[in-house]
């Protein structure tokens, strides 16, 4: 197989090429992330901005923005027939038994691992 000159290059020009190629492509990391506030556990789904260095955050804004919302849209799917749960917002739901919550981020992490 032979390597794109251009590749060559442009990865010689600059190092994070393969990084930036990755988050252009896939957008930032979606979790669904657990809080207790009170007696109540809540769980919201968001991008991750952890592992992206801050001048490059913009970068996201010309992907897919709507990764985000497919997996609130699929979340509020399963979650709008379990009993004690309440959605909260766009992309937060309020559980009362945590059990469930966890439940749920499981269900959630097994679903959309690959993706």
């Amino acid at each position: 197989m032979i390597a794109d000159p251009w590749i060559g290059f442009i990865s010689q020009m600059v190092p994070e090429y393969e990084d930036l190629k990755h988050m252009l492509e896939n957008g930032p990391r979606i979790s669904a992330v657990l809080r207790k506030i009170n007696l109540h556990s809540r769980v919201r789904i968001e991008e991750d901005w952890n592992n992206t260095p801050a001048d490059q955050h913009d970068l996201y804004y010309t992907t897919d923005y709507g990764n985000l919302d497919r997996r609130c849209d699929w979340a509020a799917e399963q979650l709008s027939t379990w009993k004690y749960v309440t959605r909260l917002s766009h992309q937060e739901w309020k559980f009362k038994r945590s059990i469930d919550a966890e439940k749920f981020i499981t269900l959630f992490n097994l679903k959309w691992a690959s993706q």
